[in-house]
């Protein structure tokens, strides 16, 4: 497996000129071809894409371990980014 692609290691979607806020949450459509190169790559790779359903509460948990800030909890990619990280750090290095 190529080590540089292991999830334990996100990028923070805050880095970069703008902030996660000023960025748009609409994703661009992609072609049935590139939607299953993109999931043939995942899979090669070993990762899986789910879909979580976080309760607010699990939300507050997040905040209150210091892997979300509150401004942003109701930022889709701020919380997905603090989740990849809360789950890598539970389960360790693999």
């Amino acid at each position: 497996m190529n080590e540089e692609l292991k999830m334990c290691s996100p990028v923070d979607p805050s880095e970069g000129k703008d902030t996660v806020e000023d960025q748009p949450i609409a994703r661009e459509r992609l072609t049935a071809t590139e939607r299953m190169r993109q999931h043939r790559t995942r899979r090669r790779n070993g990762l899986h894409c789910i879909t979580v359903l976080l309760h607010e509460d699990d939300i507050d948990v997040l905040i209150g371990k210091g892997f979300l800030r509150e401004d942003r909890r109701r930022n889709h990619r701020t919380l997905e980014h603090a989740l990849n990280v809360f789950i890598c750090e539970a389960l360790g290095p693999g």
